[in-house]
């Protein structure tokens, strides 16, 4: 036997005279490169490869079809492409999602107000863990022990929160009681502020350790349900005078629905009222929306009158300003539904139909901070 020319066609199917055919002629290749084969030469008193395969099929096989395969890269083997070479990166690791405050509440006001509402009573984590050393905790063992017995935490949960506190202090014993909005836990909370009016402090507005003790304490996971209900009274207070009135409901609201106001925005907001002011318009959202809508048209008509096209810069301020008093126009609504069914003379809610209407919610598993939870502990 002897070897068969490449271009030489044969016996078989049409896909195997195809790639043969296609190497010959360099068009690329289909598949991993096969060794040349020897063939023996067809016995004397067989039909021809020709007679047998047809004139069509010799043809096709003299012509390959165009292939659309890629060529390899240089300096990988001929027979292999690209794609079957390169190896898949391993996909990177799965980062957090931002917290949510981070991102702009979207939608409609009643559902920022339901996810507001829900992430305001601590129902969600900071991201990244915090580092801790304990290793150099200063508390003796009696102090450890008088702070076991006067709290709901461990030994080892109050040398991490020994830590946490000086670190908050810079090594002193006490600490401006503004201060502990800094801590990450709250420190992306709309109510920031109010969850700081927990925390007992002295005349001068200072915390110091035992304070921070059993304030959060209180708002531990283990914390005691009914402190729990006075602390979530408490923030609801604004004014602090021992009952909830229509002002503080509203006040509460918007602190939780709120978006963070640009500078921009700040202005914006001060020429609107500004020029409600001027016209004497201060009272009511349905009256300052209709003086903002007859703004908007006087705008209009002015620039058609003109043959011109309308300032929309000054458009957008007043559509801004309808958006802004109609979502307030909707919390006015929210607060009057809440004062009508829970409060008893309509104008304020004591504490005890406060804890009527939300105790029956999940308060000891939602109004949680936990300085214990995502940290990774140094030392001993």
């Amino acid at each position: 036997p002897r070897e068969r020319r490449a271009d030489t066609p044969r016996k078989g199917c049409a896909r195997k005279r195809t790639c043969w055919a296609a190497r010959s002629k360099g068009g690329g290749s289909i598949g991993p490169r096969m060794p040349n084969k020897v063939v023996p030469e067809p016995p004397e008193d067989e039909p021809g490869v020709g007679s047998a395969v047809g004139e069509d099929e010799a043809a096709q096989a003299q012509e390959p079809p165009q292939l659309t395969a890629k060529q390899p890269p240089s300096g990988t083997e001929s027979g292999v492409t690209a794609a079957a070479t390169s190896e898949a990166k391993p996909a990177s690791a799965a980062t957090r999602p931002s917290h949510p405050q981070d991102e702009q509440p979207q939608g409609s006001l009643v559902g920022r107000i339901g996810r507001a509402i829900w992430r305001t009573f601590f129902g969600e984590g900071i991201g990244d863990y915090i580092a801790v050393d304990i290793s150099a905790c200063d508390l003796s063992a009696e102090e450890l022990e008088e702070f076991v017995m006067l709290s709901t935490f461990s030994d080892h949960e109050l040398r991490i929160i020994r830590a946490r506190f000086l670190g908050l202090t810079d090594g002193k014993e006490w600490m401006p009681k503004a201060n502990l909005a800094r801590l990450p836990e709250i420190e992306d909370n709309p109510l920031r502020n109010r969850l700081v009016t927990c925390f007992e402090a002295d005349s001068d507005g200072y915390i110091d350790f035992r304070e921070f003790v059993v304030a959060l304490s209180n708002l531990s996971p283990s914390g005691p349900r009914e402190k729990k209900l006075m602390l979530a009274f408490k923030i609801h207070d604004y004014d602090g005078d021992d009952k909830i009135s229509k002002a503080d409901l509203t006040h509460y609201l918007r602190d939780v629905t709120q978006t963070p106001r640009s500078p921009a925005k700040h202005e914006e907001m001060a020429w609107a009222e500004a020029a409600e002011a001027e016209a004497g318009v201060t009272r009511g959202s349905a009256d300052r929306i209709d003086f903002h809508k007859a703004k908007i048209d006087a705008i209009k008509e002015a620039a058609k009158a003109a043959n011109t096209k309308p300032d929309l810069a000054l458009v957008g301020k007043h559509e801004a300003r309808i958006q802004h008093l109609s979502d307030m126009a909707l919390l006015d609504q929210v607060v009057e539904l809440a004062f009508g069914e829970a409060s008893s003379d309509g104008e304020y809610l004591t504490r005890d139909e406060f804890i009527r209407v939300v105790g029956h919610a999940d308060f000891k598993g939602k109004m949680v901070i936990d300085l214990c939870a995502r940290v990774r502990v140094q030392g001993k």
